[in-house]
């Protein structure tokens, strides 16, 4: 369950500067992070192994543009 339902929080996001967005999304994780409330943002791990040039892991990765933005 999310703390936070997505057709809630998309169109408010949306509306405003992608790195406003972008920095206030990051705020508030980091906010939350190892308090109780972490428990309602998260969501719950999938298992869907894969195995790419003969190594296997456990699950895909993927990383969403701007992820990765200042290191964070």
């Amino acid at each position: 369950m999310s703390l936070l339902p997505y057709s809630f929080a998309r169109p408010f996001l949306f509306n405003m500067d992608p790195e406003a967005a972008h920095e206030l999304t990051l705020n508030n994780l980091e906010r939350i992070q190892h308090t109780p409330l972490m428990c309602l943002a998260s969501q719950p791990r999938v298992s869907d192994p894969v195995t790419l040039a003969g190594l296997p892991f456990p699950n895909r990765v993927g990383l969403a543009a701007g992820l990765d933005k200042n290191a964070r």
